[in-house]
């Protein structure tokens, strides 16, 4: 559609709007194009093009299914959902409803039955903490302070001389690393996270073995004493089971299909942030392995442990 627009007059202008589609009214733009002089006969052409329009995305080397390409901001699909849920009895809640914003330029409130919306920089679903920003730095805060919560409401039982240490660490394991470890599959491991979450591991193991200040103790020590690894370890082991088991998947289940989808574009000019998928490329190239590799290893369980160990010993998390 450039190459056709390009042979007409006066529409440079409007290129970069036509691209955005998904964001501009359409009727906008066929205004605009008639304010600068193209020729209605066009204009219907290319409005025509995009009534009723449909799409198909090649994924595993087929096509979906068609699907009808639609378009429109936030504020008239939350009309339109409130709308479609009058319909059958169903009402949206305003007070527990909350908006946030990823990367929008466009920052006009969202209201519905003239109330505005309230708009966050994170919210909690199924336990673990959206940020606006991405990453995980929010909910790897927020694990950490639910497992010291757990932690500190166990002080009886740390400070215990009728249960053995062996015991002790393993209600450790179980009440507050499960705790904190929570989904720790899908996090974005840094050195500064790592760092923050080992050390809030061992000041807990020193509590539980009873070393105080001024004693000293080597975190070779301290691990082995506790038959503990350390956290960037269990975090990769728990990540690279996951993985294995999404492999296992039919590829029809959405979960698999999330982990295999390569979304397309162009990333911001500097240094590219560290991601969970960085790091798993970056540790199936230090294995020597490929990701076809890994697909047909993940079918076999005994075989995908084996792997998801060497894996493990494999790339350090960057900063």
């Amino acid at each position: 559609m450039n190459r056709f627009l390009k042979c007409m007059p006066g529409t440079q202008q409007l290129k970069k709007g036509i691209k955005a589609f998904d964001s501009v009214d359409r009727g906008v733009i066929w205004k605009l194009m008639q304010y600068y002089g193209i020729p209605h006969k066009f204009v219907n052409i290319i409005r025509r093009l995009y009534e009723n329009s449909t799409c198909q995305v090649i994924h595993d080397g087929k096509l979906t299914d068609p699907f009808k390409v639609e378009t429109g901001d936030a504020q008239a699909k939350l009309s339109r959902l409130a709308g479609e849920a009058a319909k059958t009895g169903l009402q949206i809640n305003i007070q527990k409803t909350e908006t946030m914003r990823i990367n929008e330029k466009q920052a006009n409130t969202l209201h519905l039955e003239g109330k505005n919306i309230k708009e966050v920089d994170k919210f909690t679903y199924l336990g673990s903490v959206v940020d606006k920003h991405g990453g995980t730095e929010e909910d790897i805060k927020s694990r950490t302070n639910k497992a010291r919560f757990a932690f500190n409401s166990l002080r009886p039982i740390w400070n215990s001389s009728a249960l053995s240490i062996r015991n002790k660490l393993r209600i450790f394991n179980t009440n507050v690393k499960s705790v904190l470890l929570y989904v720790s599959e899908t996090w974005r491991t840094t050195k500064t996270n790592t760092t923050k979450l080992q050390t809030f591991i061992n000041r807990c193991l020193k509590y539980i073995l009873k070393v105080r200040w001024p004693q000293t103790i080597s975190n070779e020590e301290l691990w082995r004493r506790s038959e503990q690894t350390p956290i960037d370890i269990q975090i990769k082991k728990r990540k690279w089971g996951w993985i294995g088991h999404t492999l296992r998947k039919p590829p029809t289940d959405i979960t698999r299909q999330s982990l295999e989808w390569n979304p397309q574009g162009k990333r911001k000019v500097g240094r590219p942030k560290q991601t969970w998928r960085r790091s798993m490329e970056a540790e199936i190239r230090s294995a020597g392995k490929t990701w076809t590799e890994l697909k047909r290893d993940a079918q076999n369980r005994v075989r995908w442990r084996g792997l998801a160990l060497a894996l493990c010993s494999y790339g350090d998390p960057e900063a």
